[in-house]
């Protein structure tokens, strides 16, 4: 029992000691880079860049498959129509509907498709490589108007004790002029020194506020209120050059850095892309499948169960004797041929 009184007490007083750093609004060099690295939104943008670089390398091994497609349409037809077999127009109204499936495949073309992979991978690096030199670029920015702000503090309290100086000595000044000791000249040039490091307090303090409002504008924060920077707990000797001088610094950059890498891999994306160019000079040859049907509701047929005979009418032949030939005039109804039945009728390959 007494473990676990004891460990809530270390994490209520771990909470307390985080809520009170946050009030204080003190941050240090890491604590700038990593919340830049979450929410600047430069680098935001150049992840989305990268995330779509990536669905494009996605998208073109896609393309290696046969698509399909399907399609369904319904339209309705209305008004008059003219019937050229009783010369005349008629109101009639119907409704069609259709349908298809397809496919299709390319089965050879110049290799554009392998050289498009290649290439949108390429990028895809090229990408992931750009993003990590906004990174670095980013980080570099942040210890810059970090070490700007920590420099502008130290400018303005020395400034500030300068002013502090300057007026204890103008006082003292004073007090002597007041005594006869000193003429009243020294005192003008004591006010005057005095006014001149007032002068360079404030500027030093406006520095100060203009590399505040840098970092945060950096850091991407709503106000520069209560923010405060921590004075870094290291000394330069912490971090010693490597071996081999300057030059095996060039050397280790031009292995490392990420815009050096970037340049290399847009290279070879732009070599990959001739290839596709010159792929267009070969034929496709390609493979392509459908389906269809279709259904209407002007289709109409014959109901024989409900024919009737009306006598006779002529027709336009004739017998050997000169007779013109007559036939059975039938009447009957008409219905609309079921919609399945058409789908059936009207399947096209």
């Amino acid at each position: 029992m007494w473990r676990i009184v004891l460990f809530f007490s270390f994490f209520l007083i771990g909470i307390l000691h985080v809520n009170g750093q946050n009030d204080k609004n003190i941050w240090s060099l890491k604590d700038c880079i990593q919340y830049a690295l979450h929410n600047n939104l430069d680098l935001k943008k150049q992840d989305l860049s990268r995330q779509i670089s990536n669905l494009n390398f996605r998208q073109s091994r896609n393309n290696l498959y046969p698509n399909l497609n399907l399609g369904a349409g319904r339209t309705w037809d209305f008004g008059d129509k003219f019937d050229i077999y009783t010369n005349t127009y008629q109101q009639n109204q119907s409704t069609n509907d259709n349908y298809s499936l397809s496919s299709s495949l390319v089965l050879f073309s110049g290799f554009q498709k392998l050289k498009t992979i290649k290439k949108n991978k390429y990028s895809l690096m090229a990408s992931q490589e750009y993003y990590n030199k906004a990174k670095d670029d980013l980080t570099m920015n942040i210890a810059t108007a970090y070490l700007n702000v920590l420099f502008s503090r130290e400018r303005y309290a020395s400034s500030k004790m300068q002013n502090e100086i300057s007026i204890l000595q103008m006082q003292k000044t004073k007090k002597l002029v007041e005594a006869g000791s000193l003429p009243e000249g020294n005192l003008l040039d004591v006010q005057a020194q005095a006014a001149t490091d007032e002068l360079n307090m404030i500027n030093a303090q406006n520095n100060l506020d203009l590399a505040i409002l840098s970092l945060t504008q950096l850091l991407d924060l709503p106000t520069t209120d209560n923010f405060e920077v921590k004075s870094p707990d290291f000394e330069p000797d912490d971090f010693p050059l490597p071996a081999g001088g300057v030059k095996a610094i060039i050397n280790t950059a031009i292995g490392q850095r990420p815009e050096v890498k970037a340049a290399e891999w847009e290279l070879r994306s732009s070599i990959e892309n001739l290839k596709i160019v010159q792929g267009r000079r070969y034929p496709t040859l390609s493979l392509n499948g459908s389906l269809t049907s279709r259904y209407s509701d002007a289709l109409q047929v014959p109901d024989m169960d409900s024919y009737t005979v009306n006598g006779t009418k002529p027709t336009a032949y004739f017998t050997e004797d000169g007779k013109r030939v007559l036939q059975y005039n039938y009447s009957y109804d008409s219905y609309t041929k079921a919609y399945q039945d058409q789908l059936k009728d009207n399947f096209y390959q």
